[in-house]
C-alpha cells in the first residue's frame, strides 16, 4: 500500500507520497468441503523503498498513485510514465488528464485496484482555476474535490492520520454498570490559514507520523521514506524534494 496526500491552498497545491512497495506472501489451506480455502499465512516478505508514486506531467499537472503496485507483474510506475509520454501534452487540461487516466487503466484485464490524485491549474475563459481530482480505477469513478476553501485529501494507508485528525469515541462505564460512548472532538486544523509552506510542512508531518507509528506497531510497514513532494503554482510546478537515481 502507500500514502498519498494533496493539500490545496490559495497559493498553490502540494502533492506528496512515500516510496515503499511491499510484496506479500500468502499461504492457503483448503476447506474440508473442498469449496474454498482460508489464508493461513499473510506476511510481507520483501519491500522496496525506491518506488516513484508522484509524477509531473508536461502540462504542469501532478499525478499521485496508491493501491496496486504492479500490473501484469510489472511496476505501476512504468505504466504511468508511458501514459504521460503518450497522452499528455502542455495544453491538456487537468480534467482531461483525469479522464484519460481512468480510460487508460481500465483497459487492463483484470482492472487494477488503483487510486490516483490528479491536480493542477487550467485556464477557462481567461481565468486560471485550480482543479483537484480523485480517480478510482476499480469502481470507475472520478471525484472532483471542492477547492473553494483550502483543505487536504489523502488516500492509501490513511488510518493513522485519520485517527489523529478526526473525532473518536471512548467507551465509558457508568456506576450502574451500563456502558456509554463519549465523543472526543480532535482540535480542528485551520486549513484556511495555510500558506504553501504550511502545506509542505503538513505533508511532511503526516508522512513522518505515519511512518514512525508503523515502525513501532506490530503490523506490516507499508509506508516508508524517502518522501517525494511536488509543489504546483498557477504558472509553474517544481519539486520540493524528490529521490534521485544513484550508484
Amino acid at each position: 500500500m502507500s500514502l498519498i496526500i494533496t493539500v490545496h491552498t490559495n497559493e498553490g497545491i502540494v502533492m506528496s507520497s512515500d516510496s515503499r512497495t511491499t510484496f506479500n506472501k500468502q499461504d492457503f489451506s483448503p476447506l474440508p468441503d473442498g469449496k474454498g480455502a482460508i489464508i493461513t499465512n499473510n506476511q510481507g516478505i520483501h519491500y522496496s523503498d525506491t518506488t516513484y508514486k508522484t509524477f509531473l506531467a508536461p502540462n504542469n499537472v501532478g499525478i499521485s498513485t496508491c493501491g496496486a503496485a504492479a500490473i501484469g507483474g510489472k511496476p505501476v510506475a512504468g505504466y504511468i510514465e508511458d501514459f504521460i509520454n503518450s497522452n499528455i501534452v502542455p495544453n491538456t487540461k487537468v480534467s482531461e488528464t483525469a479522464n484519460k487516466i481512468l480510460d487508460e487503466f481500465r483497459k487492463f484485464d483484470p482492472i487494477p485496484d488503483i487510486t490516483f490524485h490528479v491536480a493542477g491549474y487550467e485556464r477557462d475563459e481567461g481565468a486560471i482555476n485550480q482543479r483537484v481530482f480523485r480517480v478510482y480505477v476499480g469502481p470507475c469513478n472520478i471525484e472532483e474535490i471542492n477547492v473553494s476553501s483550502q483543505g487536504a485529501a489523502w488516500n492509501g494507508e490513511a488510518e493513522i492520520l485519520s485517527r489523529i485528525i478526526n473525532p473518536y469515541w471512548e467507551e465509558v462505564k457508568l456506576k450502574d454498570g451500563t456502558k456509554r460512548y463519549k465523543k472526543h472532538g480532535a482540535p480542528s486544523i485551520p486549513w484556511n490559514f495555510f500558506s504553501l509552506q504550511d502545506a509542505i510542512d503538513f505533508s511532511m508531518y503526516a508522512m513522518n507520523t505515519t511512518i514512525e507509528t508503523m515502525r513501532f506497531q506490530e503490523r506490516l510497514k507499508t509506508v516508508g521514506k524517502p518522501i517525494d513532494i511536488l509543489a504546483i503554482k498557477p504558472t509553474k510546478a517544481f519539486w520540493i524534494q524528490r529521490k534521485e537515481l544513484h550508484s
